[in-house]
């Protein structure tokens, strides 16, 4: 993004024979010291300001400026009035209340013409100030009310006390209400979503310690379920298989948080150790299957093997 343009100065030419000209031999014949040292402060002033003119009529800084410039404001305008009479100062704005030099503008040609750009020209000031600030409308439209867009959005905006008006017309706001938008609380996603709270969190987790959770949602007790391993793996003694989990679990010093968890692995590892047993017996019977659990062969697999042993 481009730096945006400022029209202010850094420095500006002081001339060595600057107090043997005209201006300040009469400025300090009539006020002394205090006008040359008003005088060049001025100049800092104008050389700092944007635009290089100063308005008066913002009265709290124009007594900001005075006060630095170790002098009062009535004796201040004085100072002006003559400079104004001696042609330093422009005559036409200060009718209005702007200080402008066009004899300060022609000395910082040289720091414009460095910038490849032309220097600031004679503001078009009217007698029209800003509704919310009270500063001058200068290089604005006919029609303008606000300074800056600052200014503009201030006006609109809802205020308790009215805002004054430095204008000719009235200035008439329009209280708008301020939106309210409820956003919802962000909630912080958990691996586990239940309503329960972590006690009772953790009496479900008990709870499922000797029963297990089935698709339709039921809960069956551990009896239950070894009922329904006999049905699953007739060739198992269900008893027997859980008597040896258990010494295993306590042999290995491991806890059995679930039982029916336990005892549904130790059946599945017990029916494919024995499926590995039959296929080393019966190879054309079982063979591995994708995962490399012991499957039986199919009536496909076992025609294939007998046309293969025919040839």
């Amino acid at each position: 993004m481009a730096r945006t343009q400022k029209n202010i100065v850094d420095y500006f030419p002081h001339d060595a024979d600057a107090s043997d000209g005209d201006t300040l031999t009469i400025i300090e014949g009539l006020f002394g010291n205090d006008g040359y040292a008003f005088w060049f402060k001025l100049l800092e002033k104008l050389s700092r300001t944007e635009n290089h003119y100063i308005d008066i009529k913002q009265n709290s800084k124009w007594q900001l400026f005075c006060s630095k410039a170790h002098i009062t404001p009535e004796k201040a305008i004085t100072i002006v009035k003559k400079l104004v009479e001696l042609d330093a100062l422009d005559a036409e704005l200060w009718g209005v209340g702007i200080i402008w030099s066009e004899h300060f503008i022609d000395n910082l040609s040289i720091v414009y013409k460095n910038r490849r750009r032309e220097p600031p020209s004679k503001p078009n000031v009217t007698d029209k100030r800003c509704f919310v600030c009270g500063k001058l409308l200068v290089d604005m439209r006919e029609d303008a009310k606000f300074c800056s867009d600052k200014c503009r959005q201030k006006a609109n905006r809802v205020t308790d006390k009215p805002l004054q008006n430095y204008g000719r017309k009235p200035l008439t706001t329009v209280e708008k209400p301020i939106p309210t938008i409820e956003k919802p609380i962000p909630t912080r996603k958990k691996a586990i979503t239940t309503a329960q709270s972590r006690v009772e969190y953790s009496r479900v987790e008990k709870s499922r310690v000797n029963n297990i959770k089935e698709e339709e949602g039921t809960t069956t007790s551990f009896e239950d379920y070894q009922e329904k391993l006999r049905l699953k793996y007739p060739e198992l003694n269900i008893a027997d298989e859980w008597e040896r989990c258990q010494i295993w679990y306590r042999d290995h010093k491991k806890e059995i948080k679930s039982p029916s968890l336990a005892l549904g692995n130790w059946c599945q590892k017990e029916i494919k150790i024995q499926g590995d047993k039959k296929s080393s017996q019966d190879p054309d019977k079982y063979c591995k299957g994708k995962y490399g659990h012991m499957v039986i062969r199919t009536a496909a697999d076992l025609k294939r093997i007998k046309e293969l042993k025919d040839r």
